[in-house]
């Protein structure tokens, strides 16, 4: 059995977040990565749609505080994220996992070329953390 990614790992083992949380927040979760991918279409807009996505994952991974510190820790100790933030780390995991996750039903085509589009500008700049961090966490191209 393949090992899961880390970046699922941090998310689901370390933060305890569950399938049902980001199945119950689709709608939201495409509502506000379609219209930070409207801004990434928009002239010099990709500083307003990476801060869109970054205050989106983060104000997801805000709900586990209970989790955080210990998620933080293990990031901290682990030497592949050595010279990584581990607050940037956490929150390019969560960000990861909603980019990639399936679209909610009814979402429209351009909608899903926003998405898309976003995954590619994050790819085009190493998700922020590298492409070293980014194989540490599992991030492969999407």
């Amino acid at each position: 059995m393949p090992q899961k990614p880390v970046y699922e790992t941090i998310l689901f083992d370390d933060l305890r977040f569950t399938p049902e949380f980001f199945e119950d927040r689709k709608e939201t979760i495409n509502e506000k990565l379609s219209h930070a991918g409207t801004d990434l279409a928009r002239e010099n807009g990709d500083i307003f749609a990476i801060n869109q996505c970054l205050h989106l994952a983060i104000s997801m991974v805000l709900v586990k505080t209970a989790n955080l510190n210990g998620a933080l820790d293990r990031i901290r100790h682990t030497q592949a994220f050595h010279d990584l933030d581990p607050t940037t780390v956490v929150t390019i995991a969560m960000l990861f996992k909603i980019l990639q996750t399936e679209p909610a039903s009814g979402v429209s085509s351009d909608e899903r070329a926003n998405v898309r589009r976003l995954r590619q500008r994050f790819e085009e700049i190493n998700w922020l953390v590298g492409r070293s961090g980014m194989e540490a966490l599992g991030m492969g191209p999407s």
